[in-house]
This record gives structure tokens, C-alpha cells and sequence, in this order.
């Protein structure tokens, strides 16, 4: 039981999520002790495991560990990714549910940071930063085809495990695509939710809009990328709610997400033949 619904004294409804922990307060790495304990066991047991939201929780120190330590360039490809997913799509109800899983869009995106680093002739950032939202975008575009379209699977090092562990567990991932697979615990698909009741994600609109997007990148003007596309009108208010952030005044503040803006579709423009 990973979940257990209770109703408080004022008649207020409330989900308690269970959490496995089996680290001691004396270990001082509690992250590579919770993967060492709810784990690695695993890996000689893949025929007999599901998965487990309590074990998935046990296990998110070492998640957020990972991710933090992953280069400027690749958080900052997140960042535009996920500013496009949710001011491009979902703030403007073009996709079904409300939003999309921010953990599935995060190994999306720096999954495609590692594959174009491995390719990287040594460019500038910039360049890895707009490569790296490119090839997330194009595989974006295949996760409604048949088979679930493809695996999304990050090395985390000594946290995780090798690909061909983890592809010992696909039974635990469910019959249906995507599978983006959480890269401490194998078991766990992160772009399926577990049966709690929740409404399922809106996985195929985003494949439909990727090759959307993907095809004004390649056919379309400068113009129309800015202003008609998902991303021009996403990235506008994005950058807008940057900057008021940092105080900055209101004319200055469009004058900086124009240039912003018109720098990034110009990259775009660029490098859209890597599509």
C-alpha cells in the first residue's frame, strides 16, 4: 500500500503517502543508503518486483541529487523546455490534463543534453543549450508512436544503474508508452502514474505539438515562429515573469525578451536541419 486517504476532525479529505526509509541516523549519506537498501537488491530480483510509489519517495534524495549536479547548460535547456510545456501548452488548455509530470519532462530533457554532449564538437554553450531543446522536442514528437515510441533511460552513476539492468525491468512499467524511467529506481515509469485516481497525462498532445513546433522550426518564417507558434507565445510571458522577478521596468524589461526571443528562434533557424 503506497497511499491511505483520511478524513480529519473538520471533515477535511487527505492523502498520506507512505515512504520507505531504511537509512540509520548515523549514516551520513542517507541518499546512497536508501539506494543501497531499496534498490540494489532489486537488480537480482527483477522478475519478482513491481513498482512502488513508497520505494519511489524512499529514494528521491538521491533523484534531486542527480539532478543537481547536472551542468548549467543542461538545467537551462530544462528550464526552456518545461517554459514551453507549460506557458506554450498547458497555461493556453491545449492539453487535456493540466499538466505534465515535471520529473518526465526533466529526464526528457537532460537525456538529450547526454546524447548531444556524447556528439558535441565543442561548441558553445549556447549552441549545446538549443541542440539539447531540439533533440528533446524530436523526441517529444515520438511518444505516441506504437510500442510507446522510445525508452528514456539516464545513467545516474553509482546511484543508478546500467541500461541493460534496467531494461530487465520492463514488466514493471506497464503496457502502455511512454516509459521514461526513473534513473535511481528501474521499476518505476515516471510518465505513467500509479492507480491513485489520477487523471492520466496528456502524453499524446504533447507528441502533437512537438511536431508541430518542429515543423514551423523547419518550414516556417522567423515571424511566425515568434509570434503564431507554441513556442514564440509560450516563451514571451516566460521570459516576461524572469525579469519582473529581478525588478526589472517594464519597457526595458519587452525590450530584453525581444532580443531574447529573436536570438533564440534565429538559433533555431540555425540548427533546425538536426531535426
Amino acid at each position: 500500500m503506497d497511499m491511505i486517504k483520511l478524513t480529519t476532525a473538520w471533515g477535511v479529505d487527505m492523502d498520506v503517502l507512505f515512504v520507505q526509509n531504511e537509512a540509520w541516523w548515523y549514516q551520513w549519506d542517507k541518499a546512497a543508503a536508501q539506494v543501497k537498501a531499496l534498490v540494489k537488491p532489486l537488480i537480482h530480483s527483477a522478475h519478482s518486483v513491481t513498482a512502488s510509489g513508497a520505494r519511489e519517495r524512499g529514494v528521491s534524495e538521491a533523484h534531486t541529487r542527480f539532478v543537481k549536479e547536472q551542468p548549467g547548460t543542461a538545467n537551462q535547456a530544462v528550464r526552456l523546455f518545461k517554459a514551453w510545456v507549460k506557458c506554450g501548452l498547458a497555461e493556453r488548455g491545449l492539453l487535456r490534463s493540466s499538466k505534465l509530470p515535471s520529473v518526465a519532462l526533466e529526464l526528457i530533457v537532460l537525456n538529450a543534453f547526454v546524447e548531444e554532449s556524447c556528439e558535441s564538437s565543442g561548441g558553445f554553450s549556447r549552441s549545446l543549450l538549443l541542440r539539447t531543446f531540439l533533440r528533446a522536442l524530436d523526441t517529444a514528437s515520438r511518444l505516441d508512436e506504437p510500442g510507446g515510441g522510445p525508452v528514456v533511460m539516464l545513467d545516474a552513476g553509482a546511484l543508478g544503474y546500467r541500461r541493460e539492468e534496467g531494461e530487465r525491468f520492463r514488466a514493471c512499467w506497464g503496457a502502455e508508452g511512454p516509459f521514461i524511467i526513473h534513473p535511481i529506481d528501474p521499476t518505476c515509469n515516471v510518465a505513467r502514474a500509479l492507480n491513485n485516481g489520477r487523471q492520466d497525462w496528456d502524453w499524446s498532445t504533447l507528441a502533437r505539438e512537438a511536431r508541430e513546433l518542429r515543423h514551423c522550426i523547419r518550414n516556417r518564417s522567423l515571424r511566425e515562429l515568434l509570434l503564431d507558434s507554441t513556442l514564440g507565445r509560450g516563451l514571451n510571458p516566460y521570459f516576461a515573469n524572469e525579469l519582473l522577478s529581478q525588478g526589472i521596468a517594464t519597457g526595458v524589461m519587452w525590450a530584453v525578451v525581444v532580443v531574447v526571443v529573436v536570438a533564440l528562434m534565429r538559433a533555431f533557424e540555425t540548427h533546425a536541419a538536426t531535426l
